[in-house]
């Protein structure tokens, strides 16, 4: 997979709603962070510097700026053995974290249900 192989699974229309919520970094920088599921992976991204919502196709044009930096962009293999993607790229002021595998990541630990029902204001450009 590729950043830009990435962008066009975000716009896809069978990619599903998981799980979203903000972060705050060890420097306190925040944040927001989202997971969504399409029938072969699950795609998650964080995007730096924001208070607000970041929807996929929203990402998807960042990531594919033409401005863009990718930072990173690299296949690894889980404990399982399964490939699986991960990527930085730095666009519009913001580093994208990027990543996609068999298996949803671990960043929504036990406080998931708190984040979430924190209101997250919607990015509009």
């Amino acid at each position: 997979m590729t950043v830009d192989e990435y962008a066009l699974e975000l716009q896809s229309p069978a990619l599903g709603f998981e799980q979203e919520g903000r972060y705050s970094n060890a420097f306190g920088q925040v944040g927001y962070r989202a997971i969504y599921r399409n029938a072969i992976y699950y795609l998650w991204y964080s995007v730096s510097s924001t208070e607000s919502a970041f929807a996929p196709d929203e990402v998807a044009t960042a990531i594919t700026a033409p401005n863009r930096w990718i930072q990173r962009e690299n296949p690894y293999f889980n404990k399982k053995g399964n490939v699986g993607f991960e990527a930085t790229v730095n666009s519009g002021g913001h580093s994208f974290m990027l990543g996609a595998a068999d298996r949803p990541p671990r960043f929504f630990g036990r406080h998931a249900l708190q984040i979430l029902d924190s209101p997250i204001p919607i990015h509009v450009r």
